[in-house]
This record gives C-alpha cells, structure tokens and sequence, in this order.
C-alpha cells in the first residue's frame, strides 16, 4: 500500500479526483477455520495480499449504513452461488457463520490502489431461489450480543447439545422416510417410521437429505389424509425434492411440559417456568388472594 492521507493512499485519493473512475469493491472473508475466501462485483479476477479475488460469484453489495458513537453499522452482500468456493451447502450448514469480512474499494485498473472501507463479520445468511444474501455486521455489534443466560420462561438451551442433554440418538427421536411431494416449503413424506409419532412432534425439528449435513428447520408437521407433511422455514427446501430419502429429527418449543412430558428431561430444563408473568406485573393487591401471576379477569364463556 503506498502513502496514505487522512485513510486514502494519495494514489488513490488522485485516481478519485479524475472525472472517469475504474473502481470495484472487493470482499475478503475469514472463515473460522482460517481459510480466506475473496470475491468482487468486477466482471474479472483481481488480485492482492495473495488473495484471489473471484468475480463468478455474481456479488453485489447495499448501501452501507454507518453510525457515530456505537451504534451498530450494517450492509449486505448478494449474489447469485456461481463460486466453486462458496457452495450453498457449506451457507446452510453454518460454516460461514461469524466469519470476518473486509470490504475493499479497489481502483480495478491498478488494484495497489485500494482502501478498506468497512469491517466486520457475518450476520444472517439468506438463500433464496439459488441466491444468496448476507448481512455483514459492524465490531460495534460485539456489544450488542447476550453473553451471559437470558432469564425467561422458555429454555435457553440447544435441544441436544451439552446443556440440554438429551440423547437425539435413543430411540422415538428420529424417522426415515421418503419425500413425496413437495410445494414450496411444504414436503410429503411417506415411511413406516412416521407412524410412531404424532402430529407436532417434528415442529421445531430438523429434515436432512440421508447421509446428508445440511439441515432444514422445520416450521410445522401436521397430517394430511393419512399422509405426513412438514413445512420448512421459507427458502431452505430448494434441496429437497421427491424422491429423497431424508432423516426427520424431533423437535422442541423450548417449554416445561414439552421437556418434561416429551423428553422426560425435566430436571435438566434450562429455563425459569415459575417466572412471573405480564399479569402479575399490571395487577393489583388483592386482598386474602395468592399474587400467583394468574389473569385479573377470565372469561368462562
């Protein structure tokens, strides 16, 4: 990088002063396991500090909102999945997820010639019909985020992971089937397992190709005519298609019947079921009574 005044090399700074400009961004992403990944908006590679940047991502890039004090800078980054090293598969299974991004104005004509302009780490990733979006997320967002436990009625927990417990393996916990049908987000599923479980038991679970490693969270599993049918969050179904074969996985709403009654897993529930609700909050004393959060007013109709 050559000289640089007030942030922008004079090269540059010279080249932004002409009345014709050949400028492109370029985007530089650190994946949590080290492995750096650059992409452009140009229409043909570019190249600096040994990176590659690829133009076949169909990349482009919001307008960056920025803010004074700590208050939180967001853009977005979309585009077409073109790259062979940016596979859909590796969005949805979260490898990309809080990777660090740097986003370069570059002089495309002369790319010793660039400024950093932004960084920061991934947020939400979107797909939809074969396209993706991505948030990117100022360092001021590092002070936004819940480190610590939230206290809420709900469990705060990952159904399966260390805090909850429970075993996803045993069985009752998961079924294999076969993709029937599919419209949209919604799937029909056959398969001897499924008769095992009722209706609701796979909402908040996850559908995976067999053998596959992307997940698909699942909205909602009701039965139609006798037939099976899930609905997956809106844009994660395009992988899925009839004729599948898929392991469904069942799923929790996070509440203390729901771990206790279905898994049996009540002693490791990591939420607060007995925390007072909005009802306790706007009632008044009432005399000779229990203040146990219960409605001021019910209506028995």
């Amino acid at each position: 990088m050559s000289a640089q005044t007030e942030g922008v090399p004079l090269d540059l700074q010279a080249h932004l002063d002409t009345a014709c400009t050949t400028l492109a961004h370029c985007w530089r992403v650190t994946r949590r396991d080290g492995q750096v990944l650059g992409f452009t908006d140009h229409d043909r590679p570019l190249q600096f500090d040994s990176v590659t940047f690829d133009p076949q991502t169909g990349a482009e890039s919001s307008e960056v909102q920025s803010r004074t004090g700590l208050a939180v800078d967001n853009s977005e980054i979309g585009g077409a999945l073109l790259s062979e090293g940016l596979a859909e598969d590796d969005l949805a299974a979260g490898i990309y997820d809080g990777a660090k991004v740097e986003t370069w104005l570059v002089n495309w004509a002369s790319p010793d010639q660039r400024v950093l302009i932004a960084s920061g780490h991934f947020g939400a990733i979107k797909r939809l019909d074969g396209a993706w979006q991505v948030e990117v997320r100022g360092l001021g967002d590092e002070l936004a985020q819940t480190r610590e436990r939230r206290f809420s009625r709900r469990c705060d927990a990952r159904l399966g992971d260390q805090r909850c417990g429970v075993n996803l393996s045993a069985p009752g916990r998961k079924a294999t089937a076969t993709v029937q049908s599919r419209d949209g987000t919604t799937l029909g599923l056959a398969g001897a397992q499924l008769a095992n479980f009722a209706a609701g038991s796979f909402t908040h679970g996850r559908v995976r190709r067999a053998g596959g490693a992307v997940f698909h969270d699942i909205a909602a599993h009701w039965l139609s005519a006798g037939q099976t049918m899930v609905t997956v969050w809106a844009g994660t179904a395009v992988s899925l298609q009839p004729g599948d074969t898929v392991e469904l996985t069942v799923g929790c709403d996070k509440s203390w019947s729901t771990c206790r009654n279905r898994f049996g897993n009540g002693n490791r529930f990591r939420g607060f079921p007995h925390i007072p609700g909005n009802d306790f909050a706007m009632s008044v004393a009432k005399e000779d009574q229990i203040h146990d959060a219960s409605p001021l007013v019910v209506d028995n109709d």
